[in-house]
């Protein structure tokens, strides 16, 4: 197994919104989409209506109004671009994530069912009929900060917690390179640009690094046109 980091992008992984909708186009994003919109109806019920997909192609302002809703939909798009990512690829031996909040990491490395994921968020927690009932729900006092971790394939066949001093995604590579030879950086979605900045800022710059949707044959054909 190569030496691969597989990096997430977190919550900044659509703030663009020519990429939100472009990656409506992946078929595995939008399978993940619509079982999320089938776990979202089941648990909230239908007195509040969300339409996922239309969520993502929303405006700038209306996609930034709702800091749950957005952490969701993020991390559910980022477990649908880790499945078209293992379909064609071995697993990468390290994940580095969000390992607060909505983890889409915690997903894809089976420490997660997807359904719990869905129950347990944000978003869910807080427009349940019982939350709305009580007016428990949509309070949140401001986004929380993104805390990083780590996990390394087991030679035994799952992954595991990695022990890493800081809680920044760029610290952590940083650790991951210095300590376990990394050889590259997979950003997980489109985030290359703004990761390759932060990369840069901490010395880097020169760990070979690519986007999962561009150096993807297939996607990568209309994904550059599309943006």
């Amino acid at each position: 197994m190569q030496n691969i980091c597989l990096l997430y992008s977190g919550r900044r992984g659509l703030d663009d919104p020519a990429t939100r909708i472009s990656v409506l186009r992946i078929p595995e994003v939008s399978r993940k989409l619509k079982e999320a919109q089938r776990l979202v109806d089941e648990i909230i019920g239908t007195s509040l209506k969300i339409d996922l997909y239309s969520y993502v192609q929303s405006s700038d302002s209306e996609f930034n109004s709702n800091a749950s809703l957005k952490a969701l939909v993020a991390a559910t798009v980022q477990v649908g671009l880790f499945d078209r990512f293992v379909k064609y690829r071995s697993r990468p031996k390290f994940l580095v994530g969000p390992i607060n909040g909505n983890s889409a990491m915690a997903v894809c490395a089976g420490m997660q069912e997807f359904r719990n994921f869905i129950e347990n968020s944000d978003f869910c927690k807080e427009n349940t009929l019982m939350a709305r009932y009580t007016q428990q729900g949509t309070k949140l006092t401001g986004v929380k900060l993104e805390e990083y971790g780590a996990l390394m394939w087991n030679p035994e066949g799952f992954y595991q917690n990695l022990e890493v001093e800081k809680k920044e995604a760029t610290k952590i590579v940083e650790e991951l390179s210095l300590n376990n030879l990394l050889t590259q950086c997979v950003h997980l979605g489109p985030t290359y640009d703004f990761r390759q900045e932060e990369f840069a800022n901490v010395g880097l710059d020169g760990l070979a690094s690519m986007s999962s949707i561009e150096m993807d044959p297939i996607l990568n054909s209309f994904w550059k046109s599309a943006i």
